[in-house]
Formats: structure tokens, sequence, C-alpha cells
């Protein structure tokens, strides 16, 4: 009867030890997971307007359903990155110059390249915006059933993404302001060409309230800040 009971004992310690080892192995496999995840978007975070982000994206540090949420928040970084680099290909050369007044003289007075241009940006940067203010961030996450606890996860995680959304997003607004009173600006010119003539880099109206309301035009304009009154502008 003692053999039996030592052998069911140290059967016993055998399963216990079994079982300790395996819950150790799994908390130190969900430590190790969970550390570089942070560690990955961390970095990614970071560096999201950087090159060398590139490369990690299509890359994955962890395992199991951290794999899980490593791929979600990593696909919402490139789509994120994307859109911001369509977002900053509008700003060319040719709208530099329009928004610094270099093609003032070339474009006069009907501004048809100008406006052309103007528009073609602000309808670009309402899609970008449209986009931007429909993305679901919890769409692709909740189509793998996860627990609760990996939710959770999830949802620390994509607070920087979210976060640079809306920044870009504010972004976009307060250049399509810019690009909207520049497009007021220029449309008031052409509506209004036969009263203006320029001058020794100076615009001069023969009616004086059309003058006023340029007046007014050209201080929103000036109220952005984009380039001081001592800079080589036309205007």
């Amino acid at each position: 009867m003692k053999t039996l009971r030592n052998i069911f004992l140290v059967f016993l310690g055998i399963i216990f030890s079994l079982f300790a080892s395996m819950v150790i192995y799994y908390v130190y496999f969900d430590f190790v997971n969970e550390k570089k995840l942070v560690n990955e978007l961390n970095y990614i975070s970071n560096n999201f307007d950087k090159e060398i982000v590139d490369e990690r994206l299509n890359k994955y540090v962890t395992n199991g359903d951290y794999k899980v949420i490593e791929k979600v928040v990593k696909d919402y970084w490139k789509y994120l990155i994307n859109v911001k680099n369509d977002y900053d290909n509008l700003f060319d050369d040719e709208l530099i110059d329009i928004i610094y007044f270099s093609t003032f003289d070339s474009d006069a007075k009907k501004f048809e390249n100008t406006i052309n241009k103007l528009m073609l940006v602000n309808s670009s940067l309402d899609n970008l915006s449209e986009s931007l203010n429909n993305l679901d961030l919890y769409d692709k996450i909740n189509q793998y059933k996860l627990d609760d606890y990996f939710i959770t996860h999830y949802k620390e995680l994509i607070f920087d993404v979210e976060a640079k959304c809306n920044k870009i997003i504010n972004d976009i607004n307060i250049d399509k302001e810019i690009i909207e009173t520049y497009y007021a600006y220029y449309i008031f010119l052409r509506n209004n060409s036969d009263f203006w003539y320029f001058e020794n880099g100076y615009i001069y109206f023969d009616n004086e309230d059309l003058g006023k309301q340029y007046d007014l035009l050209l201080n929103n304009i000036y109220s952005f800040g984009l380039y001081d009154d001592n800079g080589e502008n036309k205007i």
C-alpha cells in the first residue's frame, strides 16, 4: 500500500511540476511577446515619417494572438503612411509657386492654371479627409474574435494610430482653409479683372469698394503667416 501511495504521490508531483512548468512557460511567452510588441509598435510610432520603418512594417516579431494584433496595427500604420505620402505629394513645386505668388505674372489675369490647380488640390484634400474620417480602427481586429484580454491590449496599442490619424485630419483641415482662401483670392481677381492693374509689385483697383474687398482677401492670406512682409513676394 505504501508503495502504491508513494507511486501515486510521485505521479502527482510529476503532474504538478509539468503543470507549473506550462504555466511558467505561457506567462513567460506572454511577457516576451507583449514586450516585443510594445517595443516594435513604439518604434514605428516614433519613426512614422522616416523610411526606416517601411521594412519593419512587413515583418513580425511576435507569435500567436500577439502576432494578430501586431499585423492589424501595422496594417493601419501602412495605410496612414500611404495617406501621408499622398498628402505630402500634393504640395509640389507648382502649388508652392502659387502660394508664394511666383506664377502671378505668367497666369494673370484669368489665372486659369492657378485656379484649376487649387481646385484639384482642394478636391484631393477632401478625398483624403473623407477616407481618414471613415477609417474604422476596430473593423479588422473584430474579425479575429480575440479574447477580451487581447482586445484590451489592442485598444492600448492602436491609440497612437488614432492620434496620428486625427493629427493628419487636423492638418488637412488647416491646409484646406489655406487653399480655399487662395482660391477665393484668385477667383475675385479673375471676376474683377477689368477693374485692377499691376504696377511696381502692387495691385491697384479703380473701384474703392473692390479695393477694400481685395485688401480683406489679401489680409486673410497674410494671417496664415506663410511668409513675412519683407519677402520677395509680388504682393
